[in-house]
């Protein structure tokens, strides 16, 4: 037994050093890396002293650790990054609501994972530096994509076919004993995450449909939209639904001349239909009364009971309480479940409880000090969007991921009034996304040059 381990032990050391010697001979290929490992947030993952160790967070802490030699030795300089002052004053004010923590271990580790995906997101834009980086990128993100979707397709059917979840990878309360059909969520934590990471490619994938010409053909991004929509509906997350539909608010309102044609509109109103009849198809042979069950749930006719719509208020007002015994710096970071349950010695074997709304988690935890730097952040990075996009488009790939990234973010935004975990790695990985296409324009604008990655 011991000989299996060290064997094996042996390789994975020999195969972290493979992939340190490929990244600090290539540095780009971490960028593909991180972009293609997005949606892998719990398949595969490994428990470790009570925390789940991630494909994503290997190979994120890989990629960083060769980036911060190769600065060290010289090889790379660091990029300008004007939002880095606005991420330290937040991640500060994190900090600080460590002075009031009860669970101090809890906080500590709460600061600590949220750090290293805040990390995360602000290598991207070191990494991200040329516009010739990005059709192969967004080739990436469409490739993992699809595997995660056709996954979650898997998924769907194995559990109405009888498979257990070892097979399917559902977690039983996902499976078809819940609603009556499985709720699918990939490689993902939980539905609702699947459905926050698709805002991102579904955002950027209708962006790009408003350009005049594409690096790959239009009818295989208008066929990966919908499938992408279609495990968008089965994910059933409705913070998810109401995030998509913030996103394409903002993409009508920004490209919707390019958006409204004649020919896209057919073909937005043939995907619907398509979208529409297939899932009454599934949903169909799931058994009688799941289209019913699925329809009282997406309209919220099941308000007044479950855990859902009656547990989220209650968490919520709880939250708002627990903020109001300390409300400057909060009662510390990570430690609305502890207070909320007075403390106990052991951690509930469920988990601790959270807000489901990030921006009240944000208040009851770290005060009004730590939900306004959280605001400030925001409000600058989308701010440097809007200065970037108002003025006339090129109608370039760069400006549409510019356009779509800004969009997939406001869903985000919009969604986190339904889930509440700050150190989500797509989630902050889809922020530098964002930031290094601002600076791709900015620096391109700045020069005065006509852009155009192809």
């Amino acid at each position: 037994m011991l000989t299996i381990i060290g064997s094996l032990a042996l390789l994975l050391a020999l195969l972290t050093l493979a992939v340190m010697a490929a990244l600090f001979w290539r540095l780009e290929l971490g960028l593909l890396g991180l972009i293609a490992f997005l949606p892998f947030e719990r398949i595969p993952s490994l428990d470790v002293a009570g925390f789940t160790v991630k494909i994503n967070h290997i190979f994120g802490g890989l990629v960083l650790l060769v980036w911060l030699l190769t600065v060290l030795v010289g090889k790379r300089r660091i990029q300008p990054n004007p939002l880095v002052l606005p991420t330290l004053l937040f991640m500060a004010s994190l900090a600080l609501s460590l002075v009031t923590a009860e669970a101090g271990q809890r906080a500590v580790f709460s600061l600590a994972a949220t750090f290293f995906s805040v990390s995360l997101g602000l290598l991207i834009p070191q990494l991200l530096v040329k516009t010739e980086q990005l059709p192969l990128l967004l080739k990436i993100l469409g490739a993992t994509t699809l595997l995660a979707v056709v996954f979650g397709f898997y998924q769907f059917l194995g559990d109405l076919a009888g498979l257990p979840v070892s097979l399917t990878g559902l977690d039983p309360g996902y499976t078809k004993v819940v609603f009556g059909f499985p709720r699918i969520q990939a490689f993902s934590q939980e539905p609702l995450y699947f459905g926050n990471f698709l805002l991102l490619p579904f955002s950027l994938g209708i962006a790009l449909l408003a350009l005049p010409k594409l690096p790959w053909r239009r009818p295989l991004l208008i066929s990966a939209l919908v499938l992408v929509a279609l495990a968008f509906i089965f994910t059933l997350s409705r913070g998810a639904f109401l995030g998509l539909a913030a996103s394409l608010l903002v993409l009508l309102l920004i490209l919707g001349k390019h958006l409204l044609k004649p020919k896209l509109i057919v073909i937005g109103l043939a995907t619907m239909l398509v979208v529409g009849l297939t899932t009454v198809g599934f949903l169909s042979i799931a058994r009688p009364g799941a289209l019913t069950e699925f329809t009282s749930h997406v309209t919220v006719k099941d308000f007044g009971r479950g855990d859902s719509t009656v547990g989220r208020l209650s968490s919520w007002y709880q939250a708002v309480t627990i903020w109001q015994t300390s409300p400057w710096v909060g009662v510390g970071f990570g430690n609305f479940g502890p207070a909320s349950l007075g403390y106990p010695a052991q951690t509930p074997a469920h988990g601790w409880p959270i807000v489901n709304n990030q921006y009240l988690e944000l208040l009851a935890e770290t005060g009004l000090i730590g939900t306004l730097t959280f605001v400030i952040f925001i409000l600058y990075l989308l701010g440097r969007s809007c200065s970037l996009i108002v003025r006339q488009p090129r109608g370039t790939l760069l400006d549409a991921s510019l356009v779509g990234a800004t969009a997939a973010l406001i869903g985000i935004l919009v969604q986190y009034n339904f889930f509440s975990t700050l150190y989500i790695n797509p989630i902050w990985i889809t922020i530098g996304l964002l930031v290094a296409l601002q600076n791709l324009v900015a620096r391109i604008d700045k020069k005065g040059e006509a852009h155009e990655a192809s």
